[in-house]
């Protein structure tokens, strides 16, 4: 359940991530295809939205797509909360973004230079498409690195410190806890191998 809102997070809040890329880009006045996106990127926010708070509607566009079925299970588990509890645990995701991109933001601004806003604006966007490319733990690292390189390129003259920040980022909330996790079962299976 909680994996599934911190995805229904990260598409909602990348998605005006990336509204905000576009409307910072066009200054004025957006063009067609900007008009185009910026409207794709808000429906689909919001079918993400309402097949998270309908778990019956997920279950069933996922048992319709034969790629993807093995899932059905996965959303299934949704239906045993109500609406109260589902929004209680994406507020809690919700927290826990707004904590990863403050400390992306400081990181990048202590590292690459890049000013708050425009790391505030570009870091939802980066998170989402990190979120949609497939990866195995360890080579998370180079593709998130690399995504946050591609949209800082622009506001940040300095693409090692980008990478260096978006690396401590993975380190303090992914590296770092895995390995202490790591060491924790380790010491437990001695421990129970002994007695």
């Amino acid at each position: 359940m909680g994996s599934i809102a911190q995805f229904v997070v990260t598409v909602v809040l990348g998605l005006l991530g990336l509204i905000a890329l576009l409307f910072s880009a066009e200054h004025d006045r957006m063009s067609p295809a900007a008009s185009a996106w910026v409207g794709l990127c808000a429906l689909v926010a919001a079918v993400t939205v309402l097949l998270y708070f309908n778990p019956d509607l997920l279950r069933s566009a996922i048992a319709r797509v034969p790629v993807i079925k093995r899932w059905e299970r996965h959303a299934a588990v949704l239906e045993r909360f109500g609406n109260r509890m589902l929004t209680r645990v994406l507020l809690i995701s919700a927290g826990r973004y707004v904590v990863f991109s403050a400390q992306f933001a400081l990181l990048l601004g202590a590292l690459a230079d890049v000013a708050v806003v425009d790391a505030l604006i570009a870091i939802p966007a980066v998170f989402l498409v990190s979120t949609l490319i497939p990866t195995v733990m360890l080579t998370e690292l180079g593709v998130r690195g690399s995504v946050a390189v591609a949209f800082f390129a622009v506001s940040a003259a300095n693409e090692q410190g980008v990478f260096m920040a978006s690396t401590v980022l993975w380190l303090i909330n992914l590296g770092l806890p895995a390995m202490a996790g790591g060491i924790i079962l380790l010491v437990a299976r001695i421990r129970s191998a002994r007695e």
